[in-house]
């Protein structure tokens, strides 16, 4: 490490760039088409047999199927998944209005929303009723009405490959619907790719009227392709608008469904050339495309509506002229989903993405390889150059960030303006794994050193100020020439110890003390807070005077650590009395205001950064005044602003303490307020609050008060809060306070 020190800029410059080369592998690995052609090129691509692959066209294959990895594809789906991320962000494209989607839904295969008499009255709706898969003259009545309804295409996605009842109708109406009619050819293709094994699974020949050998399946422009050829986590972002079938002097390429369609529709001049993978953009999540049920095309209220004012959704066909109608299931029901970047959507509706971009026009491009590479190795050159600038992590931290995010907000620009997917994962992994790897050589050592520096002084000094010393060396060493900062304070103090140190075993009480220290000594430091001394039995901690959160962040930190001593006593004593062992029980002061903050002591012998002031002494007298209440834990009126709606408050006393002239009101906490107290706890609080207000100005009805308190005492038998109150209403109704009392008492001691 010391070596990494001493020649920062070459230490740097050689770990991002043994990232960068790692990161360039790991994308020829990745998107192997590079090396692949690079093969094929070196061995060849003329093929002894034309109807098998050459020896450069079989080692590329070989390195495809070598570097098919889980792990490595992983990384592909990784940049495919922040592809749909910018898919979804960036618009979408544009719906054609041409477009209609007619479903085979629930509605059109149990036909439960139509009366008899309308079933009756269409042929169609007869043969659909008898149920499903339909009667193939379905089709035949389908086609009619859509194309003399004025529709310029009727795509059936559907494959009829053996033969049913009604095969003749619909033959027949295929035939005579040959300009306007495209129906589903199925490619089956074990492997999931494309080439010998590949199989067409054709409509049944009843249906294809004219055809007598395969080759005019060909040049049958009724025919297309329904597969889609989805990414490997099965998503479909491409769609193949000519696929290729057989090999050599025997390939074909097949038109798409969505090719045939365009064509059909005159829009031929729109498809792309070739036979290579085209990323187009989604019109929108599912439904954009809204499905339109098949039933209500032979369904008059639908068709024709009911008159003038009401021509019905379809407005007797015109709703289809000139339209371009894609027929097939609705999805949920026939299971004909498929992954979209928008999440699972109806095949049919694919199709639809797929065509809608082909009429408008809405491709994505890809980065060529040496654009991607050419990231790649830019980003681990910024990443050297943030490291090299920024010398403070933080700074180098926010410069990282800053960076990343722009390059996210560039790949979506590119995405939206340019139509272009920018190679995402692979640059941003290289950028923060180099400079994550190169911020961690370069802290490491430095981090060990502060850790041996900081275990080796907390052992003798509190594991804040410690911290404070390690992190904001000028920022204490301030402090400790003195100043006035706003503190919370915390006092406890074990009750009854001094009988104890009388009663008890030695031993067994420093193991009992020492025992008692280190679970309440870190029942607050895990709270913030500072350990300032232990005397005797009892802990002073502080909140503020070395480094604060705020002062309302202070406040219920120390309620916090006030909660958790309670907590820990209480398991203290379970374990205690397991042994047999005396219980304690503990008083807590918590007060807040300003102090003097300093380093106390003899220059010669010892000093102690405490803190020492008013606030101080109040707060320790918070504490001394849980005896006289018999509470364990009492806070000032100056933290209930910062403690209300977090912690369930009981209001104790308003005591103007020895030598003061101002009432400080106290208050118990309860509970966290999200802690759930029991009812008869509730019910307390509920009747002493009605009797406390009762009992102070302005109302000062001393009697109402006193039935109120033994109300309260109900809930809790033996309350010492409510007999003390009880006995002070037996007292001023005999000898009524004076005119500006505003219920404050009065303490005679400290």
């Amino acid at each position: 490490m010391s070596w990494i020190l001493k020649h920062r800029p070459q230490a740097l410059a050689l770990i991002c760039g043994s990232v960068t080369v790692l990161v360039l592998l790991l994308y020829l690995v990745v998107y192997p088409s590079l090396v692949a052609g690079l093969l094929a090129i070196a061995l060849g691509t003329e093929r002894d047999d034309p109807n098998e692959p050459s020896a450069g066209e079989e080692a590329a294959a070989a390195f495809y199927q070598m570097v098919n990895w889980t792990a490595i594809r992983s990384v592909s789906n990784i940049e495919l998944q922040t592809r749909d991320y910018r898919m979804r962000l960036g618009p979408a494209a544009p719906r054609h209005p041409d477009l209609i989607y007619l479903a085979v839904d629930e509605p059109s295969i149990t036909l439960s929303s139509l009366w008899p008499e309308e079933i009756e009255a269409s042929r169609a709706l007869q043969l659909m009723k008898q149920g499903w898969p339909y009667n193939r003259e379905v089709w035949a009545h389908v086609i009619d009405r859509l194309t003399d309804a004025g529709a310029k295409v009727v795509a059936f996605d559907f494959i009829y490959p053996t033969p049913n009842p009604g095969d003749a109708a619909f033959g027949d109406a295929l035939e005579r619907h040959r300009d306007e009619a495209v129906i589903g050819v199925d490619m089956v293709t074990p492997r999931g790719g494309t080439g010998a094994a590949t199989t067409l699974q054709l409509p049944h020949q009843d249906l294809l009227k004219g055809i007598d050998a395969l080759s005019e399946v060909y040049e049958d422009d009724r025919l297309g392709v329904i597969n889609f050829e989805p990414d490997d986590d099965q998503v479909v972002r491409f769609a193949r608008y000519r696929l290729p079938y057989g090999r050599g002097e025997f390939r074909q390429d097949f038109n798409h469904f969505a090719t045939q369609i365009a064509e059909k529709a005159g829009f031929g001049q729109l498809i792309p050339a070739g036979a290579g993978m085209t990323s187009f953009r989604y019109a929108g999540p599912p439904a954009t495309f809204e499905p339109n049920s098949l039933f209500e095309i032979f369904t008059p209220v639908f068709w024709s509506g009911v008159d003038e004012e009401d021509p019905g959704k379809y407005r007797d066909g015109e709703f289809f002229r000139d339209k371009i109608v894609v027929i097939g299931p609705e999805g949920h029901i026939f299971k004909d989903e498929l992954l979209s970047p928008y999440g699972s959507m109806a095949g049919p509706e694919i199709h639809l993405n797929a065509l809608n971009a082909l009429l408008t026009g809405s491709f994505i491009g890809l980065t060529p390889w040496w654009l991607d590479m050419l990231f790649i190795a830019l980003a681990g050159a910024l990443a050297w150059a943030l490291m090299y600038f920024f010398k403070t992590a933080w700074l180098a931290a926010a410069a990282f960030a800053i960076c990343a995010f722009g390059y996210l907000a560039f790949s979506q620009f590119a995405y939206n303006v340019f139509d272009s997917y920018v190679l995402v994962f692979l640059p941003l992994a290289n950028f923060l794994i180099s400079g994550t790897a190169g911020l961690v050589a370069e802290f490491v050592a430095e981090r060990m050193e502060r850790n041996r520096t900081r275990s080796t002084l907390e052992r003798f000094v509190a594991r804040n100020i410690v911290k404070e010393v390690l992190e904001n060396p000028d920022s204490f060493y301030n402090k400790l020439g003195g100043t006035r900062l706003p503190i919370t304070v915390l006092f406890s103090d074990v009750r009854g110890f001094t009988t104890m140190t009388e009663e008890s075993d030695p031993e067994q009480l420093v193991a009992q003390l020492n025992e008692y220290l280190r679970v309440m000594g870190d029942a607050v430091q895990v709270h913030n807070g500072i350990l300032d001394k232990f005397i005797g039995d009892a802990v002073m901690a502080t909140w503020g005077n070395i480094n604060s959160e705020g002062y309302e962040a202070d406040a219920r930190l120390a309620v916090d650590a006030a909660l958790e001593m309670r907590k820990r006593l209480a398991g203290l004593n379970a374990a205690w009395g397991a042994l047999g062992w005396r219980t304690w029980q503990f008083g807590i002061g918590l007060h807040q205001g300003e102090a003097i903050v300093g380093s106390i002591g003899s220059d010669k012998i010892k000093q102690d950064p405490t803190v020492i002031g008013d606030t101080v002494n109040t707060g320790a007298r918070m504490e001394s005044s849980t005896k006289k209440y018999q509470v364990d834990l009492l806070v000032s009126d100056v933290m209930k602003p910062h403690l209300e709606g977090a912690y369930v408050l009981q209001s104790i006393d308003k005591v103007v303490f020895k030598g003061k002239t101002k009432a400080v009101e106290t208050f118990t906490v309860i509970a966290a307020e999200s802690a759930e107290l029991d009812g008869p706890t509730r019910a307390y609080l509920a009747a002493y609050h009605e009797a406390l207000e009762t009992f102070r100005p302005p109302v000062r009805d001393f009697a109402r008060a006193r039935e109120l308190f033994a109300r309260a005492q109900e809930f809790r038998p033996n309350d010492h809060l409510c007999g003390l109150y009880m006995d002070r209403c037996r007292g001023f109704e005999r000898n009524p306070p004076p005119a500006d009392w505003q219920g404050e008492e009065v303490a005679t001691s400290k």
